[in-house]
């Protein structure tokens, strides 16, 4: 009896997390439209903004459209779009000067700061209390979490 009170408190607690991620995607979908709004940019540009700093090491035009999923015309023109909007500079790959690889600037480097500066350091007074032993299996939680929302991105379907 007392096997089936806890494994109902664990499902509950399941879904109470479930819960906030919900919330939480939706509070990262205001800040995305906080920087839009901005930068006079979409969401859709800023989502490869984001992917190309945390990325970090130069990334190619067709890497890029290959990780966001875009045709070949698509990722082009949004690269011209982050260009002229002052998001990336292309610059020529040393090694193969037929591919372009692409940079975020300081302009954008200064507008996610501007935009993500109070949530961040909210973020880390809310971490200050944690253990390392806790950090780490939030750690693992939203290592988890990234993965399955990865696979299910992957997948192209729904139900899987």
């Amino acid at each position: 009896m007392a096997e089936l009170a806890q494994e109902a408190d664990r499902d509950q607690l399941i879904e109470q997390l479930i819960a906030l991620l919900h919330g939480i995607g939706e509070g990262m979908t205001r800040l995305a439209q906080q920087m839009a709004d901005l930068s006079g940019a979409h969401t859709t540009d800023l989502t490869a903004v984001s992917l190309l700093a945390r990325h970090g090491d130069p990334v190619t035009v067709g890497q890029l459209g290959t990780e966001l999923g875009l045709s070949k015309a698509a990722t082009t023109a949004l690269v011209d779009r982050l260009e002229r909007a002052g998001h990336v500079h292309r610059m020529r790959d040393a090694s193969d000067r037929r591919r372009w690889n692409l940079q975020v600037t300081d302009t954008a480097h200064q507008l996610a700061q501007t935009v993500l500066h109070d949530f961040l350091h909210r973020t880390r007074t809310a971490l200050a209390d944690y253990t390392p032993a806790e950090l780490q299996t939030a750690q693992r939680f939203l290592t988890d979490v990234a993965a399955a929302l990865t696979s299910q991105a992957g997948s192209g379907s729904a139900s899987n």
